[in-house]
This record gives structure tokens, C-alpha cells and sequence, in this order.
């Protein structure tokens, strides 16, 4: 049932783009008039259209109902199998990062979990992209002369600045975790590696100064972000990890057997974690 319904919104999005793409080649031409795209548009993109999403909608739905998933876990899934969305969840999840951190909420922190920031620092470019965009909204004012693209363009850079700081958001309402049983590392919404806290064979305060942004070298990961690292974690056995990194620069099958992170506090982290390494 599955495949049938892919194979069937694959030929409507097929037909959906083949029309598309000729009514604009015709209009461009001036073959056809802006009426004749009105009335394409209606009768044949638009119906084209609804069905591709009825059948998205479809194909969700039985995605959470055979694999039972809810929430963070949903949407992963969503990602992996519709690419198409995965822009438009990406979207959604950094506007609601914003919401989350004015909440004060943080994922994952309960009575039996610890949470550490590494987000201290990454305040400072929200701030300074808002400052660009007054500037930028006071040049678009004296140099465009039309009132509706100056008010488009800028809503289009407030709402790119809401973005930005959603994605440092993100890193605020996800710190890294730990937990009675385990170590969860984070980069925004992804898990870049979750492990036993029975296999971390050494954790300690350590300064590397190498690394500005993400990375990975060897089997070190490197989690840090306009500052230095300030933690190194040793692990027993190799964890496979999901670094925030271009999959270019990435090993198949990667897994990792030392940390270099940046923490806000890191004796405090360090401390948390020293109990697992002693017994």
C-alpha cells in the first residue's frame, strides 16, 4: 500500500512540475496570456497540487501509526522519509526553538537529568545581524523608491534574523545530557552521540585551542563554536556519532572514541560525570 501511494504522488508531482514548467515556457514565449496560466493554474495545478499533498498526508499518517513514533522522534522520521519537507520541518523546528528558550524550556533536564549549555557566546550574533538589519532597513527606505518592496524586503530580513537566532535558540533549549545511565551530546536538535556513562574511560577540564567550529579528526570529535573546548572525554569503546559536520569530511559508518566540547561550566560537567569513571 505504501509504494503504491509513492509511486502514485511521484507521477502527480511529476505532472505537477511538467506543467508547471511549460505553462512558464509558454508564458515566457508569450504563447499563452496571464489568463490562459490563471486557468491552467486552476484547472490542472491546483487539483495536481492538492493531490500530492492528500497523499503526503496520507503517507504520514501511516508513518505514525505502523512505527508508533511522537514528538523530536516523529519529525526525525518525517526527515528521513520526505525529503520534500525536510526544509519546511527544519523551519518549524528553529521558529519553535524560540518559543522553547523564552519559555525557558530545555529538552531532556528532569529531576534525575542534568543539563549543560554550550550556547554562552553565540548571543552575541543575533544581536549584531539585528543591528545589520536596522542599518539595512534604513538604506532600503532612502534607496528604493517603491513602498511595496520596501516593505517586503524588509519583512524578509526580520523574518531571516528570526531564523538565525532560532538556530542558536536551538542550542540553548538543547544542552548536552546527563544522566544517571548515560552521556548525551548535542548540536541543536541533533544527537551527535549518546553513550553509557560505564564506557567513559576518562573526562577532564582541557583547553584545545585548534578549533573554532565543528570537527572531526580521526576519531575525535570537536563540538565547539567561536571559542575553544574546554572538556575531553575518552571513551572505552568507539560510539557511533553524527557530528555537525559536511558529510564530505565525514567517514562511512563514523564513530568516535574522544570528545573535545565546549561547556559552559565545565567543572561542574566534569564532576558529573567522575563518578562513572571511578567505579
Amino acid at each position: 500500500m505504501t509504494l503504491r501511494i509513492k509511486l502514485i504522488k511521484r507521477i502527480f508531482l511529476a505532472l505537477l512540475l511538467l506543467t508547471v514548467g511549460t505553462m512558464l515556457i509558454l508564458r515566457g514565449l508569450g504563447l499563452v496570456s496571464n489568463s490562459a496560466v490563471l486557468i491552467g493554474f486552476l484547472a490542472v495545478e491546483l487539483p495536481t497540487l492538492i493531490v500530492v499533498l492528500t497523499l503526503t498526508g496520507i503517507e504520514l499518517y501511516q508513518l505514525k501509526k505502523t512505527r508508533g513514533l511522537h514528538g523530536q522522534e516523529f519529525l526525525a522520521a518525517i526527515e528521513e522519509q520526505q525529503p520534500l519537507l525536510r526544509f519546511a520541518i527544519l523551519e518549524a523546528r528553529t521558529l519553535f526553538a524560540l518559543v522553547e528558550v523564552l519559555l525557558g524550556r530545555r529538552h531532556g533536564v528532569d529531576s534525575s537529568t542534568l543539563g549543560f549549555s554550550y550556547a554562552k557566546g553565540t548571543l552575541a550574533i543575533p544581536i549584531a545581524l539585528g543591528v545589520v538589519t536596522v542599518i539595512e532597513a534604513a538604506a532600503i527606505h532612502v534607496l528604493i523608491p517603491w513602498t511595496w518592496l520596501r516593505i517586503l524586503l524588509l519583512i524578509a530580513s526580520i523574518y531571516a534574523l528570526i531564523l538565525i537566532s532560532g538556530i542558536f535558540a536551538a542550542r540553548a533549549a538543547n544542552p548536552h545530557l546527563v544522566s544517571p545511565q548515560s552521556l548525551t551530546l548535542k548540536w541543536g536538535h541533533r544527537t551527535v552521540l549518546k553513550t553509557p556513562r560505564s564506557n567513559i574511560a576518562k573526562v577532564q577540564q582541557l583547553s584545545n585551542h585548534q578549533y573554532t567550529e565543528p570537527a572531526v579528526d580521526g576519531s575525535l570529535v570537536v563540538l565547539t563554536s567561536f571559542t575553544s573546548t574546554n572538556v575531553r572525554i575518552m571513551l572505552d569503546e568507539p560510539v557511533p556519532a553524527h557530528p555537525p559536520v559536511p558529510k564530505k569530511k565525514l567517514p562511512r559508518d563514523f564513530a568516535a572514541t574522544e570528545v573535545d566540547l565546549y561547556v559552559a561550566n565545565p567543572q561542574d560537567f566534569v564532576r558529573s560525570l567522575e563518578t562513572a569513571t571511578q567505579q
